[in-house]
């Protein structure tokens, strides 16, 4: 079974650096102690769950089967994204580093910030804010974004999806 290609725009983050023509008119990063309630941002937080409003069918399977469950349509290497969350206000982005063969490797390095549920983030050198909601337990959250896919038909379809991700137990 192949899968098509979906653009994840996960927490609206495009992985792509500064370029240094443009450091001056990059947002500064986010520094300072951490506030007691960012702490539970500490470490890996893995995507698990990724489901759409409207039915896509992704899967170049020979079979029309739509689904809202983009996560399980995606391959290995689209599902291996995860971010790591630091005390000291950096964050790493990981993208195709744990699945094996994956064409779209990619690393970013972010500072961040968490004010009540809205997770703020520097990104190609712009702030970008994203609201998370989390699970009573705090052991998930959830961001959904608005993305523009195209289907195993090759049509476009605009939808919103609600990433999960699930942070990492010691």
């Amino acid at each position: 079974m192949k899968t098509k290609i979906i653009v994840i725009a996960t927490m609206g983050m495009l992985l792509t650096g500064c370029n240094s023509d443009d450091d001056n008119n990059c947002a500064p990063n986010f520094t300072g102690e951490l506030q007691p309630a960012e702490e539970k941002l500490i470490g890996d937080w893995f995507l698990t769950a990724a489901g759409a409003e409207d039915e896509i069918d992704l899967t170049d399977d020979d079979t029309v089967n739509p689904s809202t469950d983009i996560f399980d349509q995606l391959s290995d290497c689209d599902k291996d994204l995860f971010y790591t969350f630091h005390s000291n206000r950096e964050m790493e982005i990981k993208v195709g580093t744990i699945a094996t063969d994956c064409d779209n490797k990619n690393e970013a390095i972010s500072s961040w910030k968490l004010e009540g549920n809205v997770l703020s983030y520097i990104n190609t050198c712009h702030r970008i804010d994203d609201e998370l909601t989390f699970s009573v337990d705090e052991s998930t959250f959830s961001v959904e974004s608005e993305v523009i896919t195209q289907d195993v038909e090759g049509d476009n379809i605009t939808t919103t999806v609600t990433y999960v991700y699930t942070k990492e137990v010691d």
